[in-house]
């Protein structure tokens, strides 16, 4: 039988209403019954009082150091993987862009966005262009193109196969209207 702890009474008896008393059961003090007189709390090395919180208060300091020794390099050089120097721009047409894309890229292109790796890792570049592929002036692709080294959330995974070599280097493949494009890794950094 289950006992309403706040009455003492049965909780599953008939017309004994329970209510939510707002907290848990109190356990029972540490504290001794009897009061402790202050002298003895004075010890050899002090007062009990004076020794705890600066002992805790050196130790904040100790724990704070080790965390930075330990995580700390490898916390910077996982950092440092995740983020690649860039730069990125989107432009909402070819006129817009003002001469700081490629030179093959039609100039009724529209929604261009390039990104460049600021490290030599090469760049990322897709556009729309009523335009077909056939007639942007590229050549056929090397075979056994490697994938672009910079990605960004709007290129797509898995990277598409290069079927088009455009421009200076820059390898391509295009689907529908839309065209995406990359520059190998070892690639000078664009200037956008």
């Amino acid at each position: 039988m289950l006992q309403d702890h706040a009455r003492g009474l049965a909780a599953d008896a008939p017309g004994a209403p329970l209510g939510w008393t707002g907290g848990m059961p109190r356990r029972a003090s540490v504290r001794p019954a009897v009061p402790v007189p202050p002298a003895a709390l004075v010890t050899a090395r002090g007062p009990r009082s004076a020794r705890r919180p600066a002992s805790r208060l050196a130790a904040v300091p100790l724990a704070g150091a080790l965390v930075l020794a330990l995580g700390g390099c490898g916390a910077a050089g996982a950092v440092g993987r995740m983020t690649t120097p860039a730069d990125a721009r989107v432009y909402e047409t070819a006129a817009e862009a003002d001469g700081r894309i490629p030179a093959w890229i039609p100039a009724d292109a529209t929604g261009i966005r390039i990104k460049t790796s600021l490290r030599g890792d090469g760049a990322i570049l897709e556009f729309r262009s009523p335009t077909p592929a056939d007639r942007l002036g590229c050549d056929a692709a090397p075979a056994d193109v490697p994938p672009p080294a910079v990605q960004d959330t709007w290129w797509p995974d898995p990277s598409p196969a290069a079927s088009m070599s455009c421009g200076d280097r820059w390898l391509a493949a295009a689907e529908g209207d839309a065209v995406r494009a990359w520059l190998p890794q070892g690639s000078p950094a664009l200037d956008l």
